[in-house]
């Protein structure tokens, strides 16, 4: 996959991050949900993490869950 032209003066690289601002564009633009500005919604996202940071110390500040392959 490539960095879709809006990103490529801000993303040198295809992330996950990418991927997840490209998936909000494409359900707004469906009407399945209303995000008119990506870049906002991970500034919010990002103040909602620090202030929920302090929450899991034994975690280093963030909660984080990995999965385990059942194989």
């Amino acid at each position: 996959m490539s960095v879709p032209t809006i990103d490529e003066n801000t993303e040198p690289t295809f992330t996950c991050r990418v991927w997840f601002k490209e998936a909000i564009r494409i359900l707004n633009n469906s009407g399945y949900i209303s995000c008119p500005d990506v870049n906002q919604l991970e500034v919010e996202c990002k103040a909602f993490a620090v202030t929920n940071q302090p929450a899991y110390p034994s975690y280093g500040g963030y909660k984080h869950f990995i999965a385990h392959s059942s194989a």
